[in-house]
């Protein structure tokens, strides 16, 4: 029996308010309202099991009330979600229901079965929920599901020899035993493309960066390498990780550092693996890494939002320098040009200067809605970099555009935009070594894409924030 694993929430909005942990008690009960002991209590990273006479008491931080827990029976046969709303966080009431089953067969787009196809199922409760696998027919039966109104099913893009398949997700109502058929469809990779073939593509492509012959080094988390790309799109070499990989620059040296999942590594150009260490400030997750000089530089998620660390070359003496970041749905980029941090300070709608010290040097950026230089979307810019003469380009993910301005924040142009990359996503941005090149990160299709030049559509009308 397959038992709901409740890991974290989908979304949560700005996650970098972090506040205190509250306490939240309540009770389980059968249908028949009975207390029901041993049973699972699943919160965020946070998980209790109910005594005897049905009690339990977990934490919850107070930037995710509102997000529900998730309660199942040892045997997967009862559950409920259970929302934990501000104010109301004693004696929580729930009443478990019986677990119900799903019966799901994924086809490729010429119909076939897609064996040993990896999928996610997660529920409306706001949990991720369980990684799964189809048979060799294309099938996998799902027990233990709790029942919901929208239960969704998800998968990444990937490939069946040289076909890509788009990634997707199908909402499902789960009342009752039910069986649902999803068609994976073919995606074509625009020309110009990298990491677009059964070759090169990624797992799960998290960022990426230029090393100075100009080849691109992918990192791709599940996998736990970096793949080296050339801009034809070719297997250079493939450099393995013994973690996943979020953030990427290359040093002055030749060297190139890397940070993800509690770790910061720096290799040689070869991929030998120099130096290693944990992330500064106790980070499970980092969002960018660079380098200035000697310096290194690391953001990394922290109880007070994201954190800016400067480290040494041998990746010790860790120093906080830029502390209470925002960043919207896990996205704080940032890159050094010139002796200078550029901060992508995307929930304050600007670009944000400091000196390898933290001292702010200046700042430019506006959310007025009134005209082609403004950042929109919920939070925006996501991503920088920089083109030769020292001048500064932004990415939205908001309209996956474009756009320049000098380093003191005078708007150049608008450069072009991606047409079908969605969400609150990180956009990695960089030029090529000719600068007739701007490439994009896409997150959707685990690809990293040309930017076709082109003029906005539109003006946004936004109002201020």
């Amino acid at each position: 029996m397959k038992t709901i694993l409740a890991l974290a929430a989908i979304l949560v909005g700005v996650t970098s308010l972090y506040a205190a942990d509250v306490p939240v008690t309540g009770f389980v009960e059968s249908p028949d309202g009975k207390p029901v002991g041993g049973a699972h209590v699943n919160f965020m990273d946070q998980s209790a099991v109910s005594s005897a006479d049905g009690k339990f008491k977990i934490s919850v931080n107070e930037d995710y009330l509102g997000q529900s827990l998730c309660v199942t029976t040892e045997d997967g046969k009862f559950g409920a979600y259970a929302r934990v709303m501000g104010g109301h966080t004693d004696d929580l009431h729930v009443r478990l229901k019986p677990c119900v089953s799903m019966v799901v067969h994924f086809s490729g787009p010429d119909g076939k079965p897609l064996p040993d196809f990896d999928f996610e199922v997660w529920s409306s409760g706001g949990f991720e929920g369980r990684s799964e696998k189809t048979d060799a027919n294309g099938n996998n039966t799902l027990l233990g599901l709790i029942a919901s109104d929208a239960c969704y099913v998800s998968w990444g893009a990937s490939s069946i020899g040289t076909t890509m398949l788009e990634r997707g997700r199908k909402r499902v109502k789960v009342s009752s035993d039910i069986s649902v058929v999803i068609k994976v469809l073919a995606f074509v990779a625009p020309k110009g493309a990298v990491g677009a073939t059964s070759e090169t593509r990624c797992k799960s492509l998290s960022n990426y960066c230029l090393d100075p012959a100009g080849q691109f080094l992918a990192c791709d988390e599940q996998d736990k390498c970096i793949r080296v790309l050339s801009a034809d799109d070719k297997l250079v070499k493939k450099m393995k990780l013994d973690f996943g990989p979020q953030a990427i620059a290359c040093a002055d040296d030749g060297s190139i550092i890397i940070a993800g999942s509690g770790k910061i590594v720096r290799l040689d150009a070869d991929g030998k693996v120099i130096k290693t260490a944990s992330l500064p400030g106790n980070g499970r997750s980092a969002t960018a890494v660079a380098t200035m000089g000697k310096d290194v530089f690391v953001c990394a998620s922290s109880k007070s939002g994201y954190t800016i660390y400067r480290i040494n070359e041998e990746l010790g003496d860790s120093a906080p320098i830029i502390k209470g970041l925002r960043g919207c749905c896990g996205q704080m980029d940032f890159k050094t040009h010139d002796g200078v941090i550029y901060v992508a300070a995307n929930c304050d709608f600007k670009v944000k200067k400091f000196d390898r010290t933290g001292k702010l040097l200046g700042e430019f950026g506006k959310h007025t809605g009134k005209s082609e230089e403004s950042f929109g979307g919920c939070c925006e810019p996501k991503n920088v970099t920089f083109d030769k003469d020292g001048n500064v380009l932004v990415s939205e993910s908001s309209d996956c555009c474009v756009k320049k301005f000098t380093p003191d924040g005078k708007y150049l142009g608008y450069l072009g935009a991606v047409s079908d990359i969605t969400g609150c996503v990180r956009v990695t941005i960089a030029l090529s070594k000719d600068e007739k090149n701007i490439y994009m990160l896409d997150t959707d299709h685990n690809i990293i894409r040309p930017v076709p030049p082109g003029k906005p559509k539109k003006i946004r009308n936004e109002d201020a924030m």
